[in-house]
């Protein structure tokens, strides 16, 4: 919480730290189309989960560019081809975008405040785990080049893999609560510790 304001999530590059939780703004004709998330290592490798090739133009796949040194069809254009969870340097990651950090562990009034109105969390209440352990899962999920059963725009994307990352847990957004109540018999996927984090982003 230390790098980031009530109005802005924006830092520089320098401010960067290995295990962050940070996220791009993506853009069509000017308009902002979905935030991009990812877990930064290094500034030439930044963890993120796309969704595969079939997809493209409806996810986190849309028309990403790529930096100078990629642009003769190596690099990072080529380890991002197919979607999964990947890797590329930070400046493919971002597409010219400005860097903004998702910060963890902000007291409940930071939380409000910043994300009245908004369509999708910019920051977190719950604590956030080492940096290593974070990259851990990170790599993790780089290895076996997925994460929790596929890439699902609303239900499984880019942000619950980097929420996964920093903190162990699963994000349970509306969409999971309401898809839970209309399969009463069905036991519940997420654990008491997800829950409690739910009704804690909701209640206060």
């Amino acid at each position: 919480m230390d790098r980031v304001k009530v109005l802005s999530r924006r830092i520089e590059t320098w401010e960067l730290r290995r295990g962050d939780h940070i996220y791009a703004r993506r853009r069509k004709l000017g308009v902002i189309i979905y935030m991009h998330h990812g877990i930064y290592e290094s500034h030439q490798k930044v963890i993120h989960f796309l969704s595969s090739a079939d997809t493209m133009g409806s996810s986190s796949s849309l028309a990403f560019t790529v930096c100078a040194s990629c642009r003769n069809g190596g690099g990072c254009a080529s380890t991002m081809r197919g979607g999964g969870v990947v890797a590329c340097c930070l400046e493919c990651f971002l597409e010219g975008d400005d860097l903004r950090l998702f910060a963890y562990g902000v007291p409940w009034w930071f939380f409000n405040c910043t994300n009245a109105g908004v369509g999708q969390d910019n920051c977190s209440m719950e604590a956030e785990d080492p940096a290593d352990e974070v990259l851990r899962r990170a790599n993790h999920g780089l290895r076996h080049g997925g994460f929790g059963g596929g890439y699902h725009v609303a239900l499984n994307n880019c942000f619950d893999f980097a929420y996964y990352c920093k903190t162990g847990c699963h994000y349970v957004s509306a969409v999971d609560v309401v898809r839970d109540v209309a399969h009463p018999l069905r036991p519940s996927p997420y654990s008491f510790q997800e829950l409690r984090s739910t009704l804690r982003r909701w209640l206060f």
